[in-house]
């Protein structure tokens, strides 16, 4: 590239790109996944070998026996993650990380999956893997007759039961929740769709989890209270799902222009509805006098009894509607903050396209 003072300059190499922050210990990697853990789960390792301990009462046989089964269910977590990282690598879809947390463990994927059979195999390989080991842990306690390795052994393979079960319940964020919405993906063709059923299921669960909190509140006093709040940590995530379903990273880092559908024209608030051509569209942009976008006109709001200006029967648009082409989905839904929009894109200060939820959904239910 020329500089103007007759020699040329060459442009500068790419930067190369930032490695992901790994928050949290590191703890190493697990075919090839980066595996962390926050304080949190450090202070579930200390709880647990006490309370096992407390519960065997065997001296320093006991606190051997309870790092033994913290460390066991720490390695059953663990297993539970590998086991949806390794299904999501065979299925062509990158794990970023596994990251341990107080209330068990997420496999960070690079973006979600493409097809409903993918979806249910990844999520289903977690609970399988935690009912096989439970069980495994279970048929051991055949194998020794310790009255502190026993219980031990016993206490392990029942959690990674209760870890499959809990696991399946079919609500968002849950794995038998994305199963379900495998299921309902596969029935529609519609993956925001098939979230939105399985994240309402999971706000159902959450609330019902919070209600029995607070009945065994009142009979059990702190353990009742714990249930509850497992309930609202729920309910707030499958609310979360509920309000953004457009979860898919390949999705939310695309320029609008991408996603959206184009239109030829737009509109005058002052012409009549009756000579608006919507052609294919359902939906086009009205511009004022001064070039200023002043909303979107659908052709389901126009009352073919009446005679309307296209000013009456528009719907106004906010000015986090109006986006450049260049505006990433993600960006534009963080700033919209609501799940029902009419956005109108512009290039060069001209409307050159329309985004609603349709076309989100259209681009993010597609077939991989």
């Amino acid at each position: 590239m020329s500089d103007g003072e007759g020699y040329v300059r060459e442009n500068p190499p790419p930067l190369p790109k930032r490695r992901m922050a790994l928050k949290g210990m590191y703890l190493g990697r697990v075919f090839g996944v980066p595996v962390t853990a926050g304080p949190s789960w450090v202070v579930i390792m200390g709880l647990l070998t006490w309370s096992l301990q407390n519960n065997l009462n065997a001296g320093l046989a006991g606190w051997l026996a309870g790092a033994f089964g913290a460390c066991m269910f720490g390695a059953g977590v663990l297993l539970h993650e590998v086991s949806h990282s390794v299904v999501a690598i065979r299925r062509g879809i990158p794990v970023k990380r596994i990251r341990l947390m107080v209330f068990g463990g997420v496999s960070e994927l690079a973006h979600e999956a493409r097809r409903p059979g993918d979806e249910f195999m990844i999520a289903a390989s977690g609970p399988v893997s935690s009912a096989a080991l439970g069980v495994l842990f279970l048929a051991a306690t055949n194998l020794t007759a310790s009255a502190v390795l026993d219980p031990t052994l016993r206490w392990v393979g029942w959690i990674n039961i209760w870890l499959a079960v809990t696991n399946l319940l079919p609500g968002i964020p849950l794995d038998g929740g994305r199963v379900l919405r495998s299921a309902v993906w596969k029935a529609t063709g519609n993956r925001v769709q098939a979230t939105r059923v399985a994240a309402r299921v999971g706000q159902v669960l959450g609330g019902l989890i919070i209600l029995t909190g607070l009945v065994l509140f009142g009979w059990l006093g702190f353990d009742g209270l714990w249930v509850g709040f497992i309930g609202w940590i729920l309910f707030g995530a499958a609310s979360a799902s509920y309000a953004q379903p457009f979860t898919d990273s390949d999705l939310l880092e695309l320029p609008v222009d991408r996603v959206m559908h184009r239109v030829e024209a737009y509109v005058s608030p002052a012409a009549r509805v009756e000579t608006v051509v919507f052609g294919e569209h359902e939906v086009v942009p009205v511009m004022g006098p001064w070039g200023d976008v002043l909303g979107v006109l659908h052709r389901s709001a126009i009352d073919p009894a009446r005679t309307q200006q296209v000013r009456d029967a528009m719907i106004p648009v906010r000015k986090a509607e109006i986006v450049d082409s260049g505006t990433t989905v993600g960006s534009l839904l963080m700033a919209l903050g609501s799940a029902d929009f009419n956005v109108v894109v512009l290039a060069s200060g001209e409307p050159v396209g329309i985004v609603r939820p349709y076309e989100l959904i259209e681009y993010s239910g597609r077939p991989g």
